[in-house]
């Protein structure tokens, strides 16, 4: 049988087998034809004929095929609970980052092209000293920030995708080698994760920056984050008619992950904010009118792309140079906002289980991260005495 027919609409995708990377611009097109879950139907044609030969499900399937299977499987029939596009994106990337290494690298991971090859396919030739010497590779290569080696939070991230892809492939029978057990375990501490905190003084200095600058834009979208601990996603998601009025105060109704609804508090200052950004930028500035467009939009009238906007949040941050940067291991992101939010509030005496609810953390375990390094410093003995002396 000739599977292309089947699933004709991936056959644009090709893994390369020679030992040359795919140019860039023809991985991100994979990813993005990869992303489309309109295939599906085709792959489950696939899997019912190969049942009705008594062969494995996957018979007909190539390389591309079960990656894109992989990725679009839904294990719950609430859709909620499945992945979502933007975790999906996350699962291709680091998929097919590990095939292309491995084929631009086949030297170095012994890699038997020639079996390749033969069997028309990377994953099934793929030998247990190959993923023993990719993990020595993701552990040692310099490819982390700023030309260093991983982080082990971005190892096990990476370690814990590839684990359950090939724990995947040899469950359902498509590869015959248990390769999952060769990848190392990468456990996160709460010292390795990265230091995200910043004090009330801090993000007062970044503010006072951007106002002094009257770049209301920048002031707008810092003061936003900073005080209501909204995911990017969720600021940029954010339309004209979800800002309402409700007893005597100003509300947002967010939507955040598995579109869970909430409202959040929108300060006086934050709305004075808005009001200005949006009047600088010639739009309605009127709060209650029904207006399906973006809250915040860019000059041309746009919404925020959120990895676009998080990116220029970084660099917003390291456009002020402000002294207590350079003290800093890890660069502040719009991530790091969210993080602030939770501190800035337990500093104020707020319950850990109102924290939770106000930033919609499915498990108050989250919350507990996000505040672990702050309450070890808080509970530190030295506190209470170590500044009298001389």
């Amino acid at each position: 049988m000739d599977n292309k027919n089947q699933s004709a609409d991936l056959s644009a995708v090709e893994l390369e087998y020679a030992p040359s990377p795919l140019p860039r611009e023809v991985f991100v097109h994979h990813i993005e034809l990869l992303l489309d879950p309109k295939h599906i139907h085709n792959l489950e044609t696939m899997i019912d004929l190969a049942e009705k030969e008594q062969q494995n499900k996957f018979a007909y399937f190539n390389d591309v095929e079960i990656i894109y299977y992989f990725v679009h499987l839904e294990k719950d029939m609430d859709q909620t609970k499945n992945r979502k596009p933007s975790t999906k994106r996350v699962y291709l990337h680091e998929i097919l980052t590990f095939c292309q290494t491995l084929v631009k690298n086949a030297e170095e991971f012994d890699l038997q092209i020639k079996a390749i090859q033969q069997q028309s396919s990377l994953l099934k030739a793929l030998e247990p000293w190959n993923i023993r010497r990719y993990g020595i590779h993701l552990q040692q290569a310099p490819l982390g920030r700023a030309g260093e080696p991983y982080k082990v939070a971005s190892l096990a991230k990476k370690t814990t995708i590839l684990k359950s892809f090939l724990k995947f492939l040899y469950e359902r029978g498509y590869i015959e080698k248990l390769l999952h057990q060769e990848l190392k375990k990468s456990s996160v501490r709460s010292e390795d994760r990265p230091d995200r905190d910043l004090t009330l003084s801090e993000v007062q200095e970044i503010l006072n920056y951007y106002r002094e600058q009257n770049h209301i834009v920048n002031y707008t979208i810092l003061l936003f984050l900073a005080t209501t601990g909204l995911r990017i996603k969720e600021l940029t998601s954010a339309k004209v008619k979800d800002l309402q009025y409700i007893e005597g105060q100003y509300w947002l109704n967010a939507m955040g992950k598995r579109d869970k609804e909430r409202q959040v508090y929108i300060s006086p200052q934050l709305l004075k904010a808005i009001i200005q950004f949006r009047r600088n930028r010639g739009y309605d500035t009127r709060i209650g009118s029904g207006d399906e467009s973006p809250l915040l939009m860019t000059l041309r009238g746009k919404p925020y792309n959120s990895n676009q906007l998080s990116n220029q949040v970084t660099k917003m941050i390291q456009d002020t140079s402000l002294p207590f940067l350079q003290h800093r291991e890890n660069p502040v992101t719009a991530h790091t906002f969210r993080h602030f939010f939770a501190i800035a509030a337990a500093s104020r005496g707020v319950e850990i289980t109102k924290i939770q609810r106000t930033l919609a953390h499915d498990s108050i375990l989250t919350t507990q991260i996000y505040l672990e390094k702050h309450l070890k410093r808080q509970d530190n003995a030295a506190l209470s005495f170590a500044d009298d002396l001389e």
